[in-house]
């Protein structure tokens, strides 16, 4: 073809322009980028069943199934659909306290004794008088006798081992961190308020060696101890159970001092001279067992005041973010009656999760920032922390229905 005729037919045809799309494009194309950005990252319930009875405690999640403890039964569902697969029942006593800890094969729950379960079946294997305090340690169950720890062998039952604290003293928590055992503790003897005690008793936290059986370290805090102690690097944490204040306690296990504490609360009687003067247990302020984060530790602070989730860290006790809980969350929760709306945080990933009133909430756990949150159907408050596993939350009521959520990871 000759380079004329060439010409010629570009001539004769139009030239195309670049298309230009619509604003509504752009606008249609940003809220659509926002809606699919806000879905998946909320939380979408997968099942619900109703328990018959107020959720007692934090539900245990092993094994593509889900312990829950109501009443006096310990439930068992599966963990993805929510189907019941067994019930362990006492009708000779009221309630059934967990946590439950599954440790291969057996599953524990405590009711007026220690219950090893079988996993599967729901088939009692062997039964031990103890404190309702217990907690796994690789292949043994760790559990308190009134002045004593004790663990056992989860399959067998056979004695590991044995500490024995003062006969004064008696078990409220306990930790295990490879062969350190961390005890909470309360003292029988009530000391005077002019000795720098809370009025609420003495006591304090123990560090036991499990294989030497020998006491590593003692810290008396002259304050009955709330929660099992939790570890982080070189500091010790620990709730006091005190009666002018509740407090979060810092130990440095390296220079056996208090580094710091965070206080929380007031009596509601007028300030006490001596502990000769009736002592009430209704204070206002409470403290949720922490939750440790990297670098910091995560704990909820109640008082007259309202509810607080606080970050500090776990050095320094530097404050470094704070969640406040609005009354919206807990509109039950009054000055003149007042009520804690606050479960223990639990931390998976990088978020943070706790019950607050009829609420469920997420959290950034690096920033305190909201994600979302999640309402009861009942309205029932969620009394106890809730249990995260593979992308799914799992936690109930004291109106008795439970859920699993999704994360929306």
């Amino acid at each position: 073809m000759a380079d004329g005729e060439l010409d010629r037919m570009d001539e004769g045809q139009e030239k195309k322009k670049p298309r230009k799309n619509s604003p509504w494009f752009w606008i249609i194309l940003a809220a659509a980028g926002v809606a699919f950005w806000y879905w998946t990252g909320r939380p979408s319930k997968l099942w619900k069943v109703e328990l018959g009875g107020p959720a007692i405690c934090q539900a245990a999640v092993s094994y593509e199934a889900v312990y829950v403890c109501a009443g006096s039964s310990l439930r068992v569902f599966d963990s993805v659909t929510g189907r019941e697969m067994w019930k362990f029942s006492r009708s000779d006593y009221p309630y059934m306290v967990g946590p439950p800890v599954v440790i291969g094969r057996n599953v524990f729950v405590w009711s007026s004794k220690l219950h090893s379960l079988g996993r599967e079946t729901g088939d009692e294997m062997w039964q031990e008088l103890s404190q309702e305090v217990f907690c796994p340690a690789g292949e043994d169950i760790v559990y308190g006798g009134w002045h004593s720890v004790i663990a056992r062998d989860a399959a067998t039952g056979r004695d590991r081992w044995t500490v024995s604290l003062d006969k004064t003293k008696t078990v409220e928590g306990i930790a295990v961190y490879d062969n350190t055992v961390l005890v909470g503790y309360s003292e029988d003897a009530v000391p005077s308020a002019a000795a720098g005690r809370s009025p609420g008793g003495a006591g304090g936290v123990e560090a036991w060696d499990s294989k030497a059986k020998v006491r590593l370290w003692t810290a008396d805090l002259g304050t009955a101890i709330k929660h099992s102690p939790v570890k982080i690097g070189e500091i010790v944490f620990a709730v006091d159970n005190g009666l002018r204040f509740r407090s979060l306690i810092a130990f440095d296990t390296a220079s056996q001092q208090v580094s710091w504490q965070a206080k929380s609360g007031r009596l509601i009687l007028p300030e006490l001279a001596n502990v000769s003067t009736q002592v009430t247990d209704q204070a206002i302020g409470t403290v949720t067992q922490p939750a440790a984060f990297r670098t910091s530790v995560i704990a909820g602070f109640s008082d007259e005041y309202g509810d607080v989730v606080k970050c500090f860290d776990f050095q320094t006790g530097e404050l470094t973010w704070r969640y406040e809980i609005d009354w919206e969350i807990c509109p039950q929760k009054t000055k003149d009656q007042p009520k804690s709306a606050l479960t223990t945080p639990v931390v998976s990933g990088k978020s943070v999760y706790f019950g607050a009133g009829p609420y469920l909430v997420k959290l950034n756990a690096g920033t305190g920032r909201e994600k979302w949150r999640f309402k009861t159907e009942s309205g029932g408050f969620i009394r106890h922390a809730p249990a995260v596993m593979n992308g799914i939350v799992y936690f109930g009521s004291d109106k008795g229905d439970f859920y699993a959520v999704s994360t929306g990871d």
